[in-house]
């Protein structure tokens, strides 16, 4: 136990703090085990410090004293304290602890920081203290620890309340309807309660950082106006403000505002709170309308008052107006109902009309004559009047108004209305009941308009999802055009080396036919990848279906063809690719009618609204329709939903690719039509394209070139493809041409740099890896403005293929190309 025979030198006063008492024992501790003078110095200043001191003995695993500042706290006299365990005292949830720091001591770690302990006192009241600890050495070995404790349970308290107070400020925050908030000094929001967010309809995340001015304030005037009090007073009180909301509705709303500052009086930003007081507001506003509408009917009362005989008696005349008034608002009040759209009704308990406007007499599609006194069973089937006089029934025995029931109602001409009703009591001057009244609003359009506007919203849905299978699309044409390129290439070389007479010329040929197909297929994939439009002519519609049905019409002769072809106006078209989608829309027709059946085209011009358009992302205006109607099988609405997806088909495996329809949509989206389509099981299909008009006259086709082309000059191919370069070099090498290549643009860059002029033509790939085509096109030009470029591409002449041309590109030539589509082109951009 520590004594106090003896006082310390030390100034034992309240603000000796636990690092004071350490340092002191740490000047004392090297000379402890030789002086029992200092000893006993260093036990009396421990029993008189008002700060609790614990000496624990490591050997023993037991308390040996207590200075008398813990005996106080803890209640424990000194023969209680002495010999005490740690778990005697030490909460539960504290013994761990305790062991780690001493196994931290003992480890020969200093110990440094403070821990807070939770121990019980003799009467068993839970307290809350700091620690803070010094390990005592004897010859050089752990002997004693010396803790320092510091009750701060009044302190834990103050905190958790503080936590507890946070927690109601939080919740009040989260639940009143008041908004609060805080911006910095931009007028940006940097806290801010749900309230606001709730009220201007955003997340509270997208109010965070929103400028208050800028994002919310409805009027501009506004902000000036609040700027203009704060600067000059600091604050503002119950300003009222107009706010715009996310969906672009408004509010008003009361704000109580000032400056905030730091420590150092610097103006940092506004807090403030804000009520929404639209409601406020829309009352004022009706009892001004009110107090305007009494004022004027008080001097309407004057002036009658003013007419009657002034010798008549005061009550008299009162009466006289009051009688006059009151015809007035019965009146007003029936002109009103005879003048709005919603029906009014009133009947007895049993259901009879007792009174009601013309509204509700047009809508139950009845007379007046008609429906005075009538019941209301009949003039609904069995199930509506069942429902509605379930609905009379809960009104009757609850007294509470019943409001938007909807119903059906079946006119005498046979069609079905759906119809609102609301339902309320009508009680006499004693409050008992007598009948029902209420508002009948028929909201057939609005529902057909809701339903309209689900259908636009499915088909945006469904351009969407064909916008995405399309660039994939798209990517795998490129590739396969690639790798057709390459095979062509080296079949029309070995068909150059080869005589007509050679035994494999037949066999080469047909695979060049399968590379031919092949490609076909990589331009139905391109026409769904809206990659169809080549070379854009203005043409007549009538003259491709023509030719398209001719050529249809030989292969199928058990069909009846019938045109009904319109003065129709001129379109701006890649022939082939339209031609390509009338054959797709004939062939399925004709599979659609294995039997035989007849299929009728007709064309006609039409002008489309924005409400058709609208889902395609298309402007109104003029367009010419083609029609393509077959006799056929027909289609469930499941199927004519998915007609348009790659790969979809109905046939059997290995009997169709699922492309055709597909690359019809792709190829009308790319020309800036629609393409649509309306079926019936059983009752065939018809198919609709529109193209938009054109405004220049149709152009006459010139005629194709022929066979092959040699010609002399030098000429660059650029292509990242090896195979496209090794096939390509050894084409134009046989064409006659000094063939260079290339398999970067930069690697182009450079050779056209150092050829200074003497290349003739540069056949120039789009997609690259370091540079686009785009890029290497402008260096060179750069380089030198009358080289002339031809470009190749597994896409087609779309998109960036056609702003390179738009620049002064002289041609375009899309992979696969033959030896013979090749030199025609060359020849054709080194001629011009």
């Amino acid at each position: 136990m520590f004594s106090s025979q003896s006082q310390p030198e030390m100034n034992n006063d309240s603000r000796i703090t636990p690092k004071d008492i350490l340092d002191k024992f740490s000047l004392l501790e090297k000379r402890i085990l030789r002086s029992q003078e200092d000893l006993e110095q260093l036990s009396a200043f421990i029993e008189e410090l008002p700060i609790g001191i614990l000496d624990f003995d490591l050997e023993t695993n037991r308390v040996v004293g207590v200075n008398r500042a813990l005996r106080d706290l803890s209640g424990y006299e000194v023969h209680e304290a002495a010999s005490m365990e740690p778990k005697d005292f030490l909460a539960p949830e504290s013994m761990d602890l305790m062991k780690n720091r001493v196994a931290r001591s003992l480890s020969g770690e200093h110990i440094s920081e403070h821990s807070e302990y939770a121990f019980f006192t003799k009467s068993g009241k839970k307290l809350w203290c700091q620690l803070a600890q010094r390990l005592i050495l004897k010859n050089g070995k752990p002997w004693r620890i010396l803790a320092v404790v510091q009750d701060i349970t009044y302190r834990k308290r103050l905190e958790k309340a503080r936590q507890e107070g946070e927690e109601k400020f939080r919740n009040i925050l989260e639940n009143t309807q008041d908004c609060f908030y805080q911006t910095d000094i931009h007028g940006n929001v940097i806290w801010t309660s749900p309230a606001t967010a709730k009220l201007l309809d955003y997340a509270l995340d997208e109010v965070m950082g929103k400028n208050v001015a800028r994002t919310f304030y409805a009027r501009p005037e506004d902000r000036e106006r609040l700027l203009e009090t704060m600067r000059s007073s600091g604050k503002v009180s119950d300003y009222e403000v107009l706010l715009q909301r996310k969906d672009g509705t408004t509010v008003w709303v009361s704000t109580n505002s000032q400056y905030y500052t730091d420590e150092n009086g610097v103006i940092q930003g506004v807090e403030g709170v804000f009520r929404d007081i639209s409601a406020q507001r829309r009352a004022e506003k009706q009892l001004r309308e009110a107090h305007a509408q009494l004022e004027q009917r008080v001097a309407e009362r004057t002036r009658d008052l003013e007419e009657i005989n002034r010798d008549l008696k005061e009550e008299i005349a009162r009466r006289r107006t009051s009688e006059k008034a009151l015809n007035h608002s019965e009146n007003k009040y029936r002109t009103i109902l005879e003048n709005i759209e919603d029906g009014y009704y009133e009947v007895d308990l049993k259901g009879n009309f007792t009174f009601f406007n013309a509204a509700m007499a047009k809508i139950l599609d009845c007379t007046p004559d008609e429906l005075q006194d009538l019941n209301y069973r009949k003039l609904a089937d069995k199930e509506t009047v069942g429902k509605v006089f379930k609905v009379f029934s809960k009104v009757f025995k609850t007294g509470k108004p019943f409001k938007s029931a909807d119903y059906q109602l079946v006119k005498k001409d046979g069609t079905r209305s759906l119809l609102n009703i609301s339902v309320s009591l009508i009680r006499d001057m004693d409050g008992g009941n007598m009948g029902f009244r209420g508002v009948v609003r028929d909201i057939t359009e609005r529902n057909a308009a809701e339903e309209e506007k689900r259908d636009l919203e499915l088909k945006l849905l469904q351009a969407q999802k064909m916008e995405a299978m399309g660039t994939l699309a798209g990517g795998v044409a490129h590739d396969f055009n690639n790798l057709l390129m390459g095979l062509q290439g080296n079949v029309s070389l070995i068909l150059l080396e080869l005589g007509k007479d050679h035994p494999t010329y037949e066999r080469l040929k047909k695979l060049e036919g399968f590379i031919k197909d092949a490609t076909g297929l990589t331009r139905q994939l391109l026409g769904f990848a809206r990659g169809g439009k080549y070379e854009v002519t203005t043409t007549d519609i009538n003259q491709l279906i023509n030719k398209t049905l001719e050529i249809f019409g030989r292969t199928r002769k058990g069909i009846r063809i019938s045109r009904a072809l319109g003065d129709v106006w001129p379109v701006d078209v890649d022939q082939g690719q339209i031609e390509q989608v009338l054959l797709n829309l004939y062939v399925n027709a004709g599979q659609a009618m294995p039997k035989g059946g007849n299929l009728k085209v007709s064309t006609r011009n039409v002008h489309l609204d924005e409400i058709f358009v609208a889902p395609h992302g298309l402007k109104k205006g003029r367009f010419v329709k083609t029609s393509v109607t077959d006799t056929g099988i027909g289609m469930d609405l499941a199927t004519q939903q998915k007609v348009f997806d790659p790969f979809f088909t109905t046939k059997d495996i290995g009997r169709g690719t699922g492309l055709g329809l597909s690359s019809a949509y792709g190829i009308m989206k790319n020309h800036g039509g629609v393409i649509n389509v309306f079926s019936k099981p059983g009752k065939g299909s018809t198919f609709n394209i529109y193209l938009p008009a054109s405004e220049s006259s149709v152009q006459e086709a010139s005629p194709e070139a022929e066979g092959v082309e040699y010609g002399v000059g030098t000429v660059l191919l650029v292509d990242d493809e090896e195979v496209v370069l090794r096939a390509g070099q050894e084409i134009l090498k046989i064409l006659g041409y000094t063939a260079l290549i290339a398999n970067r643009g930069r690697k182009a860059i450079e050779i056209v740099k150092a050829m200074q002029g003497k290349i003739d033509l540069v056949i120039l790939d789009l997609i690259m890896p370091d540079l686009h085509g785009g890029e290497v096109f402008d260096v060179i030009r750069e380089i030198n403005p009358k080289i002339k470029v031809l470009l190749s591409s597994g896409y087609s002449l779309d998109g960036q293929a056609a702003e390179i041309m738009a620049r002064g590109c002289e041609a375009f030539i899309q992979k696969p190309f033959t030896v013979e589509a090749l030199s025609q082109k060359i020849k054709a951009v080194l001629g011009a």
